[in-house]
């Protein structure tokens, strides 16, 4: 079992410094700077991941992807918000992040 912790990205009082010396191994984590709906560019993942790795810790978890409330009730628009919530996943998975 690996120690893992959520972190609220870099304003988080709690930096990663801090967490890697408590042996905290991974970070649990969510995409903090991209609006609700919108698609994450993966190399703003990668960047983050880097970041994450350059205190000795991986990215573990992507927590609270979230889903836009017309996915929820069958919006019109709901297939463009599906569409970019598989392509989140997608850049997620191609920059090695689950």
């Amino acid at each position: 079992m690996k120690k893992c912790w959520r972190w609220f990205g870099k304003k988080d009082p709690i930096t990663l410094d801090m967490l890697r010396q408590i042996g905290v191994e991974g970070i649990v984590t969510a995409l903090h700077d991209v609006p609700n709906g919108q698609v994450c560019p993966t190399d703003m993942i990668r960047e983050v991941k880097r970041y994450i790795a350059s205190y000795g810790l991986h990215w573990a978890v992507v927590e609270s992807l979230p889903v836009v409330e017309s996915i929820k009730y069958g919006g019109k628009d709901r297939d463009k918000w599906i569409e970019n919530f598989q392509r989140n996943l997608m850049h997620l998975g191609q920059a090695g992040v689950t």
